[in-house]
């Protein structure tokens, strides 16, 4: 009797009545607003979960090589090994060029002998003191163009000497320094030297007589042509006129 039911009121083992079908449960979506205000979710950690460009990116895998090994470069083609190698040795070479440089060119400023050089000190004073007792005074004339200077006496000369000894010493540099010899003219009295090749600017002047009994010096500033009043007088400095 039970074959000729239909399928819904086929009888159960128990008694005579309906079997229904039971129907599966409700499929809930999860990325719908209504559940996930439910389950208390916000939209935008949802989004941020379920997004592939806002997950954090996976450190890539970094395979690992296989064969031998490179062998290290050589130590010359390091830098740092030429940056603390060339530190010493440019000291050194620094060091042998000083030395050099100081025997090839000694200071002239530097005195070897300061007995030798104390007593023509004195030496010099005492000229010096006989010049301003001679109250010795002369016109020296300079053209540094033509090479040409006239020294012409004035006071205090004595009798005429037949040469003058006219030296132009430079402050600092002893080889620049020059002496000439002033032959006297015969007629005037006038004393000239030809070749004076010295430049301009600061030159100490020194002027003595041949027997080196009396000596005059003066500090000037020389230009190319110019005239200069040279006395022993202390009290007086160097009168200069220049011409150019």
């Amino acid at each position: 009797m039970s074959r000729l039911l239909p399928g819904p009121w086929r009888p159960c083992r128990y008694a005579c009545a309906p079997v229904r079908r039971l129907s599966p449960p409700p499929v809930t979506h999860w990325n719908s607003s209504s559940a996930r205000a439910k389950i208390g979710v916000s939209s935008s950690a949802s989004t941020a979960a379920s997004s592939p460009l806002l997950a954090k990116p996976r450190r890539p895998l970094v395979p690992l090589q296989s064969g031998p090994t490179p062998p290290p470069s050589p130590w010359y083609r390091h830098f740092w090994v030429w940056v603390v190698a060339g530190l010493p040795l440019v000291t050194i070479a620094a060091g042998v060029y000083t030395l050099f440089l100081a025997g090839e060119h000694p200071d002239a400023l530097v005195v070897d002998d300061y007995y030798r050089e104390g007593l023509a000190i004195n030496r010099r004073l005492e000229r010096e003191a006989t010049a301003r007792a001679l109250a010795i005074r002369a016109r020296l004339q300079l053209d540094l163009a033509q090479g040409t200077l006239a020294l012409e006496p004035e006071h205090g000369f004595g009798r005429p000497r037949p040469t003058l000894v006219l030296s132009f010493i430079h402050p600092t540099l002893r080889e620049r320094d020059r002496e000439f010899v002033l032959h006297a003219e015969s007629d005037s009295g006038i004393y000239h030297a030809d070749g004076v090749n010295i430049g301009t600017g600061l030159w100490h002047i020194r002027l003595r007589a041949s027997e080196a009994d009396w000596q005059l010096d003066t500090t000037v500033t020389l230009s190319r042509r110019q005239t200069l009043m040279l006395s022993a007088d202390d009290n007086r400095a160097p009168e200069a006129a220049a011409a150019d």
